[in-house]
């Protein structure tokens, strides 16, 4: 069968069954009884979008300069959090819509990729970058630094995701083994290589399923390989996972798991497009498309991406009851970054 024809196959049979694979765990919501918030970037400033129902607000982010950049976004005591860099290459995360600048470290240079926050205290993960060498660390609130350097240090390490569970400290990334980027992730500090993890160091990232850990990185051709408990479930060949990761400057995907599920989001060919692992893959109708992160609340899913136009993008969420544009106009220097969806009444 043709890969055209089994795209069409794929598109009507899938989008017939959007939604029936979900997790069917927590609190059921939906866009008429949850607010959903979305990270990113709209022409070169940070910001998030808030869809309620139906109705888009764009929140932009202040800095004390741009281009700024949301990589992520959550929730916690009534308030907004999001974490990323202003001026290119200055670490920041927002509370609500309070910029707070975070401290960079000895060379003065430094991004945040990826936050969770506990408690009031914000935890934000990323590098810090001196003598030219990326090191992984990560911050707690505003000044509070945390670099593990090689021993050496002169092997570049980078962070992107950090989590938390069981009073224990995830964070994914990789390491420079002398010839090659390595995927793994910190446990608690100490490193765990990925088995077979040499060359799947774009944008390594993590999740929780029960108390498993499932880890999800990408080589140079956009393919994934995914870990569960340090052990390969799925790499490029087994024909396993369909999807690559979208590109637009750099890697992009979502990566979601709830108990019973796990899901990544992509694109396949030239479309936005998400896999429920081992269950069903659902490719969305938009050309030149890209899905960038993934959620799930009670049997309903959220879904951000982008729609390209030449050399700009379209802001986009897709949901149960389809397609909502964040933006009317598309513009360069535009992302969405992560999804998270909260219930009204916690807002």
């Amino acid at each position: 069968m043709s890969r055209s024809r089994l795209f069409l196959l794929i598109l009507l049979g899938c989008l017939v069954t959007f939604f029936s694979c979900s997790s069917g765990e927590g609190e059921f919501l939906d866009t008429a009884t949850a607010v959903v918030l979305i990270s990113g970037q709209y022409n070169g400033q940070a910001c998030y979008w808030r869809v309620e129902n139906g109705a888009v607000t764009r929140i932009s982010l202040p800095s004390s300069g741009t281009p700024s950049l949301a990589w992520d976004i959550a929730f916690s005591d009534g308030k907004v959090y999001t974490a990323g860099y202003y001026m290119t290459s200055l670490p920041c995360y927002w509370e609500d819509t309070a910029f707070k600048s975070v401290y960079p470290g000895a060379g003065g240079s430094a991004t945040i990729t990826s936050l969770f926050v506990e408690g009031g205290i914000v935890f934000t993960a990323g590098n810090s970058f001196s003598g030219g060498i990326n090191h992984y660390c990560y911050w707690i609130n505003t000044d509070k630094l945390i670099s593990l350097l090689p021993i050496d240090n002169s092997n570049s390490t980078k962070a992107y995701q950090i989590r938390k569970k069981n009073d224990t400290l995830f964070i994914s990334g990789y390491f420079y083994n002398g010839s090659n980027n390595h995927s793994c992730y910190w446990r608690n500090g100490i490193r765990i290589d990925l088995t077979g993890g040499s060359g799947y160091d774009n944008t390594v990232k993590l999740a929780f399923t029960g108390n498993s850990l499932i880890v999800a990185g990408v080589n140079p051709g956009a393919q994934f390989k995914i870990w569960r408990d340090d052990i390969i479930v799925s790499e490029p060949g087994n024909n396993e996972l369909p999807i690559n990761a979208s590109f637009t400057t750099e890697y992009n995907y979502g990566l979601h798991a709830t108990r019973s599920a796990i899901f990544i989001c992509g694109r396949y060919g030239t479309n936005a497009a998400y896999y429920c692992y081992g269950q069903k893959l659902v490719v969305f109708p938009e050309a030149n498309s890209q899905a960038t992160g993934i959620t799930t609340a009670g049997k309903s899913i959220f879904i951000c991406g982008l729609i390209q136009s030449g050399a700009n993008y379209i802001p986009t969420l897709w949901t149960e009851t389809g397609r909502i544009d964040l933006e009317s106009a598309a513009m360069p220097s535009t992302k969405t970054t992560a999804v998270i969806v909260v219930p009204r009444s916690k807002l």
